[in-house]
Parts: structure tokens; C-alpha cells; sequence
């Protein structure tokens, strides 16, 4: 489903009337789920609606619909920052929302508090090497470590390890790829805002580009990123986009991940493993 699209509504009402039971109902609920997820697996979308809850099956019931949620991830690389970083997040704890936060260790080991917020509020942590080098430049022995600092500095403040990684600058070689050992997370729609430091272009450059399945990625630093993320969010929420993490849109479990994917910046990509 592309940016812009509305999601989609199947109306279950031509199977429920007046004469039909609660078992028959919730059978028939399960076949057109099944069939919808079936249907949409290469979409990243998922049924909503709850048909074990058979209490929701009465004739006259208000949630007699089944509707296709459109999921975006909205990450952000380079924190945590004293004072951006709980701007970005009171913003999502408002709208109950949630996202990824590449943190750097060195920037983690001088406020280790704002990493633990980001775990506390329902968020993930990702893993954006310990002072953000180009890997590519690096000995193999030199990325790993970069990786393993990090992880460290994120545990022992968050107790939380990192299940993926973003390569500083989205720099990656085939010397890069065999370092790492964890799942290796770019983005599909990137508004610079590291560059265009103007809340209103941020705002209206991601509202018009999103779409279902993106990774949208932004920066924690910079509080023109952190005066846009209201409207974002609203304009997202209002359009029926859920916010997840990149773990949840991925469908990755956490610190269970046997093999590398990689997520291309590219234009509706799809989710490719190596």
C-alpha cells in the first residue's frame, strides 16, 4: 500500500444476521483473516481485527470490520541528546506512539538517563556504533569493537541490548557486512534534515513521501526535528499509519535474529536478506 492510501475496509455484515450463531460467525471471521493475511504477507500489514474475543460477535456489534493497518517506523540516529532527545519522546508519549533510536556510546555513557527514558517509554534502541566513524575506513577487528562498546554502554544503561544496527552514514562494504553480526537497518525515506534545518519542510517532506512499510529516518540533535515531529505524527496517526519500531514493522523478535537483513534506501524496497 503506498503513501496516501486509505486502508482497506472489509465489511463482514453479509455473513451476520439475525439467524446466525456466535460459532458460525467467528469461523467465518477466521477464514476471511486468514485469507486477508495470506493475501497481504508481501505488504507488511496485518488484520486487526480480534477474532479469538468471541464476546465481539454478537449480532450488533460495533466492530463488525476488519481492517488493514498501514505500519511505519520512524527512527532516529545520533542521540541521545539532553534536551532533544525528551522533546522527541513526550511527543510520541503523547500520541502513544512509538519508535527507533540509533544511539551512539558516547553519547550513551554521557546520558545514560535519556537512553534508559527511550527504553522506560516503550521504544527501541539500536546500535550506531560508539563515535560514529565511517566503517567502511575501519579494520575489521576496529568495526567489531565499535559494535561491541556500544552494546556494552547500552546494556549496563538500559539493560537492554540492541538487536540491530545503522551504519554511521549508511557505509557499507562487503568487509562491513562480514563484521557485523546483527541484523543491519538503513531507511527508505531520509528528508536530510541534518541539512534543511526548517521544522515545516520536515514536516511536509515526510507527510508527502510516506507510505506503508517505510522507515523514515531523522535526527535527535537538531531541534528543528524536534518541532516537527508533532505534526508528523499527527498527520500519520490521523491517516490511520501505526507507529512501530523497526523491530515490530520488520517482524524481527527480539534478540532472536539468526541472519542479516538489510534495508535498502530505496523506494518501496522490499526487505532483503543476505
Amino acid at each position: 500500500m503506498g503513501g496516501g492510501e486509505k486502508a482497506e475496509i472489509i465489511d463482514t455484515d453479509y455473513f451476520i444476521d439475525n439467524e446466525a450463531n456466535v460459532e458460525d460467525i467467528h469461523k467465518e471471521l477466521l477464514k476471511v483473516k486468514k485469507k486477508i493475511n495470506e493475501d497481504s504477507k508481501n505488504e507488511a500489514v496485518e488484520v486487526s481485527f480480534d477474532t479469538d474475543n468471541k464476546e465481539n460477535l454478537e449480532i450488533g456489534i460495533e466492530a463488525n470490520e476488519l481492517e488493514v493497518i498501514k505500519k511505519i517506523a520512524i527512527s532516529f540516529d545520533d542521540g541521545p541528546h539532553p534536551k532533544i532527545t525528551p522533546k522527541i519522546l513526550e511527543e510520541f508519549h503523547k500520541r502513544g506512539a512509538k519508535a527507533t533510536f540509533y544511539v551512539v556510546g558516547d553519547r550513551v555513557e554521557r546520558y545514560p538517563s535519556i537512553a534508559y527514558q527511550i527504553i522506560k517509554e516503550g521504544h527501541e534502541i539500536g546500535n550506531h556504533t560508539w563515535d560514529h566513524p565511517y566503517l567502511t575506513k575501519l579494520k575489521v577487528k576496529d568495526i567489531q569493537q565499535q559494535l561491541v562498546a556500544t552494546q556494552e554502554i547500552i546494556f549496563r544503561a538500559t539493560g537492554k541490548n540492541a538487536i540491530s544496527m545503522r551504519p554511521p552514514y549508511g557505509a557499507l562494504n562487503n568487509r562491513v557486512r562480514e563484521a557485523i553480526d546483527m541484523p543491519i537497518i538503513l531507511w527508505n525515506i531520509d528528508v536530510k534534515d541534518w541539512m534543511y534545518r526548517d521544522s515545516d519542510y520536515i514536516s511536509s517532506y515526510i507527510i508527502k513521501h510516506a507510505y506503508d512499510g517505510a522507515i523514515i529516518l531523522l535526527h535527535d540533535i537538531y531541534p528543528s526535528t524536534a518541532e516537527a515531529i508533532g505534526s508528523i505524527l499527527d498527520d500519520l496517526i490521523g491517516r490511520g499509519f501505526q507507529l512501530v519500531t523497526v523491530s515490530q514493522l520488520l517482524g524481527m523478535e527480539e534478540e532472536i535474529i539468526e541472519e542479516t537483513v538489510i534495508y535498502k534506501d530505496l523506494p518501496q524496497q522490499r526487505l532483503i536478506s543476505f
